[in-house]
């Protein structure tokens, strides 16, 4: 695996939790996080159910590599925004934060951090001209498959 992206190899497998919105909301997600590449890229996968909410969820499927000038981006596809880049954002060494804008001139960052074996997601999605957006942020647990017998 690239230097880059050295941090966050322990990261790799499936993840899964639920957390809540700004306002309350409960949320359901799943996370894959897979060496790619050869170790040159993590790939990313997203998905975030909403119960009770008019929309079926989010999905989200990315490539988290090195730009030219050696920072980290991920580059993204997500079923609200379509295709878009996030850039890496100053942060403690041990938090993966990316931010950048939507097709559609929506802000979003996300980051992750792990800590105690647990890997917690926060994200802020923003309206063009919003200045609060919505924050969404859960707790995720390493899935491990079960064995028979």
């Amino acid at each position: 695996m690239i230097e880059a992206l050295q941090p966050f190899g322990g990261w790799m497998g499936e993840w899964i939790g639920a957390g809540e919105s700004d306002n309350g909301a409960e949320v359901k997600v799943r996370l894959w996080l897979t060496r790619r590449l050869h170790g040159e890229a993590i790939g990313l996968r997203l998905e975030v159910s909403l119960p009770g909410a008019l929309s079926p969820g989010i999905a989200a499927l990315g490539a988290l590599g090195t730009g030219p000038d050696r920072r980290l981006r991920l580059a993204l596809w997500s079923s609200i925004s379509g295709n878009f880049v996030l850039d890496q954002l100053p942060d403690d060494a041990d938090v993966l934060a990316l931010g950048g804008t939507t097709p559609r001139g929506s802000e979003l960052t996300l980051s992750l951090l792990a800590e105690s074996g647990r890997l917690q997601i926060n994200w802020l999605w923003r309206k063009p001209g919003e200045l609060e957006g919505t924050r969404l942020s859960a707790s995720l647990s390493r899935l491990r498959p079960i064995s028979i017998g």
